[in-house]
């Protein structure tokens, strides 16, 4: 018998490949997704209690990052006070002469710092470098971060100082003030600082002999009816995620939704404290209604504030920064 191959070494040839290198071909479905997976790439929600930081946060840049939807609820005001004080006391002589540096440990003092040096700015105050050079104290790298960016050249600090304690102990001991112990006026500090602040940074160094000179950079105020605004904003994710988990449903099966088409989850979503202020009637609220967040604390202070209203955190952030934050609910989460 004799075979014409004319006709088929192409078609060979192709089969040939084929079944000897299966490998080379893309699959043709994606690998199966697991449970843990689905888990750690299901976004959830995170609601800050604070204002969103402008013109960038980092809160919400890092929560973006991974999968999770930050939501946040403002509980205080912000307006600037005395502002012309504070000017023309940082254009004297006796600032830009006899202060050796100055503290600003809240974000909101920074802002209102900001207006002031885009007043001297403007004004082509020439004195403007000196006090951009003095050295500036401050709580936690976010903070520390923002001051560089407005121009300030030695700021200390930051990351190393995770609150005031910390932050005075840092100072007292810095040898900006070492070699002038005995000459006078030489502990000379500017305190920025907001109409309520702890007592903890003017006591101890006014032990160590510091003369803190404060001057208020702003005024807070709670804003009003703001359970009524944290159970409109529970509502809005509530229902956010039933339509989200509905959607799930159709990619993860039934075996992982209850009987009335809401997703069971493994993890409730989180609520963030950054401080006391204006905290008080929600976590009175939370003693008898919370069956919905875990409970994130930014720091030690506002833990033991929690601690004291009788609500424990399921997360304390290392630092008082939004990489720190974040680890601690991924870690949590895991």
């Amino acid at each position: 018998m004799h075979l014409d191959f004319d006709k088929y070494p192409p078609i060979k040839t192709h089969l040939t490949v084929i079944i000897i290198f299966p490998t080379i071909e893309p699959p043709t479905h994606p690998p199966q997704t697991t449970k843990s997976t689905r888990k750690s790439k299901m976004t959830k929600t995170v609601i800050l209690l604070k204002n969103k930081t402008v013109p960038k946060d980092t809160y919400e840049t890092n929560l973006l990052a991974n999968y999770h939807n930050p939501i946040f609820l403002p509980l205080l005001t912000h307006t600037p006070q005395n502002q012309s004080q504070i000017l023309q006391f940082l254009k004297s002589s006796v600032f830009l002469n006899d202060f050796k540096a100055f503290i600003i440990t809240s974000q909101r003092c920074v802002e209102a710092l900001d207006l002031l040096i885009q007043v001297l700015r403007s004004e082509k105050f020439e004195q403007l470098e000196k006090v951009l050079e003095k050295p500036a104290y401050t709580v936690g790298p976010t903070t520390m971060k923002i001051l560089k960016e407005l121009g300030f050249v030695d700021v200390r600090g930051g990351g190393d100082a995770g609150n005031g304690s910390i932050l005075a102990d840092l100072i007292a001991g810095d040898d900006l003030f070492a070699d002038e112990k005995d000459e006078a006026n030489v502990k000379n500090v500017l305190f920025l600082t907001g109409e309520i602040r702890r007592d903890i940074i003017p006591k101890k160094l006014g032990a160590a002999g510091f003369q803190l000179t404060e001057m208020v950079a702003y005024r807070t105020e709670p804003i009003d009816d703001i359970v009524d605004r944290y159970n409109d904003v529970i509502e809005k994710v509530v229902h956010q995620e039933i339509i989200t988990e509905t959607k799930v449903e159709e990619h993860v099966g039934k075996e992982e939704v209850n009987g009335n088409g809401s997703m069971v989850k493994d993890d409730r979503d989180w609520l963030v404290f950054f401080s006391p202020q204006g905290t008080e009637g929600i976590v009175e609220h939370l003693k008898t209604n919370n069956g919905v967040f875990n409970i994130a604390s930014i720091g030690p202070t506002t833990r033991d504030y929690l601690l004291g209203h009788g609500l424990t955190p399921d997360v304390v952030a290392v630092k008082p920064d939004a990489v720190s934050l974040v680890n601690a609910i991924l870690q949590h989460d895991l």
